[in-house]
């Protein structure tokens, strides 16, 4: 008599529907995944850094070139009136209407490292940009000094200016000593490649760079820039 043989399980139809929204969740999650690597790839900071030791000379200009195409973005112009008076003024400028610095009232602001050199209507402004100053009286008896950039160390002026018609993002790192006369050095510059893209003054790479951190520590406030 043939030996009785164990019933045999009939292949479930739940198994296979369970299979099939197994496969359809991986496609799904699948899809999900690619399409949340595409929204976290936004245009990648790439921040152009040059460094510096150039000394503003005595009543002249240095030019700022800050995307090294052979065309002047600002100038920086430093000169005295006379030996017992008159204003030592140190000036950011621009030769093209579009290029601006950060700052208020025709001042340019003195920003510290950190802070985010960002699109405002509010602080960046044409024309020159005043930084330090220093006036003496009374054939010289009498010397008071003024300006945002006086006495300072590794404050940065922020810039905005012009590629091909887009508007970009830079710094220039300055030391400024303002004791009955200026002494001025440009000790390093930086842009951001990408258009529009903010830029945190001292940041020398892409966007996760440390300084980044900098100004999501505070550095991005306003009250830094005026």
């Amino acid at each position: 008599m043939p030996a009785a043989r164990s019933p045999r399980k009939p292949t479930s139809q739940l198994s296979q529907t369970l299979q099939n929204h197994v496969n359809m969740y991986a496609l799904a999650a699948g899809a999900a995944g690619v399409g949340m690597l595409a929204l976290a790839r936004p245009a990648q900071a790439k921040i152009v850094y040059t460094p510096a030791n150039q000394q503003i000379p005595l009543c002249d200009a240095l030019d700022l070139d800050l995307n090294h195409d052979g065309v002047t973005d600002f100038v920086f112009y430093h000169c005295s009136t006379g030996q017992h008076g008159g204003v030592e003024v140190l000036t950011s400028s621009t030769r093209a209407q579009l290029n601006v610095v950060w700052g208020a009232n025709r001042l340019a602001a003195a920003l510290k490292r950190g802070f985010e050199i960002r699109p405002s209507k509010e602080h960046f402004q044409p024309g020159h940009g005043g930084m330090a100053f220093w006036n003496c009286t009374n054939y010289g008896q009498t010397c008071t000094t003024d300006g945002k950039w006086s006495n300072v160390n590794h404050r940065f002026l922020g810039l905005k200016f012009m590629i091909n018609g887009k508007t970009h993002y830079g710094w220039a790192r300055l030391n400024v000593v303002n004791k009955g006369g200026i002494t001025a050095t440009l000790t390093g510059y930086a842009y951001e490649t990408v258009p529009n893209q903010p830029i945190v003054a001292g940041q020398k790479r892409g966007a996760a760079d440390s300084g980044s951190l900098g100004a999501l520590a505070g550095g991005s406030t306003a009250a830094q820039g005026k």
